[in-house]
């Protein structure tokens, strides 16, 4: 059983799932508006730039930092469910064959 290319094939995506799981709630919680207003309080509100004023940025960047990051690990945990059923079946029918 543990010999055979599917069993890997689908395991591996179903650990690093879990893996990603841990990694996604060791993330720091996201900040709210006035967590960001006291991170931004120096910046310039004055000065305009293409996406509003430099404090508008400096906030957006704020509320966003872990937005990405966490995009990732969730798109992996979702492989790794995907992942779980195969994994499931193919463990079922190998059990069934030995017992």
């Amino acid at each position: 059983m543990f010999r055979r290319f599917l069993f890997y094939f689908n395991a591996v995506p179903v650990l690093f799932g879990i893996f990603s799981f841990y990694k996604l709630k060791s993330l720091p919680p996201r900040g709210n508006f006035k967590t960001a207003l006291e991170y931004c309080k120096d910046v310039d509100n004055e000065i305009m730039l293409s996406e509003g004023t430099e404090q508008d940025y400096c906030i957006d960047n704020f509320m966003l930092q872990n937005f990405t990051e966490g995009f990732v690990w969730t798109f992996f945990i979702l492989i790794g469910l995907i992942f779980l059923i195969p994994l499931s079946i193919y463990l079922l029918l190998s059990w069934r064959q030995i017992g």
